[in-house]
């Protein structure tokens, strides 16, 4: 399994404790929390170490990102957002994209939450300009992906991913006032006819499970999965064993066999929450939420089969 930094034992996520009131007051995490997660590169979790990650596996993202949001929620939305957008980059963008992005150290990104880009195209790229909103880790990240709709196609919605340094777009101070998340950053930002060049960009398909299926995805995608479940599972068991505390994993297998046992009379599973069983044994489960009910069920299935 991947080891993750020692300073996530106490030394991180206590310096995040410490300052989690001056960065709700801040309205970003401050320049100590930001450094910190930076320097631990627990921005990259995800991404193998020959490309600038930490080669770490879903589960060692999930149980991260458990400990920085124990010490501070917004730390730990900015943390889980950050890597979920680094990892559909590293994923999807060209080779030459990815060394800039992560083959200069340490690097935070984010992520448009709706495709509302606009392009126009021009020679050796696009020309690239929207509004858009809900800017999560906005504060520490170096580089924005922005996507915009495409023309169907064979009964398919296809999207356009841009790139972007974070110096070609626009921050609308102010914007984000949440109690309680005011440290995630969560503006509001535009982008007015900024260059993309094409190898910054790249063409995703929406296809019929709801999951997002870059030109390159599986490729580069099997070949990360090498990682041994099995034997993350055991070790991150272990170490909260050894801390006297149950690990997240076991805690979600709880909650879901609770509520397989549930009385039938009481209020029914909703869509979109799908148990994880294998080999007969259940082992947790996978929730999904903000589409419609079908939508959200048929992602968590989606999901749950890519396990």
């Amino acid at each position: 399994m991947a080891s993750l930094p020692p300073p996530l034992d106490g030394a991180i996520s206590g310096l995040i404790s410490e300052q989690a009131l001056a960065s709700e007051r801040l309205g970003r995490l401050t320049d100590k929390v930001a450094a910190s997660l930076l320097d631990a590169n627990l921005f990259s979790i995800r991404l193998p170490r020959e490309d600038g990650g930490l080669g770490g596996t879903g589960v060692d993202l999930f149980e991260a990102t458990e400990e920085i949001a124990r010490a501070d929620g917004s730390a730990g939305w900015n943390m889980l957002i950050s890597n979920a957008v680094s990892t559909f980059v590293h994923n999807g963008a060209s080779t030459k994209a990815c060394s800039e992005i992560f083959g200069n150290g340490p690097v935070a990104c984010w992520a448009t939450l709706l495709p509302k880009a606009k392009s126009v195209e021009v020679e050796g790229g696009f020309c690239v300009s929207g509004d858009f909103a809900w800017g999560s880790s906005s504060s520490l990240s170096r580089w924005v992906m922005v996507a915009e709709p495409l023309n169907d196609r064979d009964g398919q919605q296809w999207f356009r991913a841009h790139l972007l340094p974070k110096h070609d777009v626009d921050i609308r101070e102010g914007s984000w006032d949440v109690m309680g998340l005011r440290a995630t950053a969560s503006i509001d930002y535009s982008i007015v006819g900024k260059f993309v060049p094409a190898y910054r960009t790249t063409r995703s398909v929406r296809d019929g499970r709801s999951s997002l299926l870059t030109r390159r995805w599986r490729e580069k995608d099997s070949n990360h999965r090498s990682l041994s479940r099995a034997e993350g599972r055991k070790g991150l068991t272990s170490r909260h064993a050894s801390q006297g505390r149950p690990s997240s994993r076991l805690h979600l297998a709880a909650r879901a066999a609770k509520w397989r046992s549930a009385p039938t009379s009481g209020p029914p599973p909703r869509e979109g929450v799908v148990p994880i069983i294998r080999n007969g044994v259940l082992e947790g489960a996978c929730g999904v939420n903000g589409g419609t009910t079908q939508q959200d069920e048929d992602c968590a299935r989606a999901g749950v089969a890519r396990l």
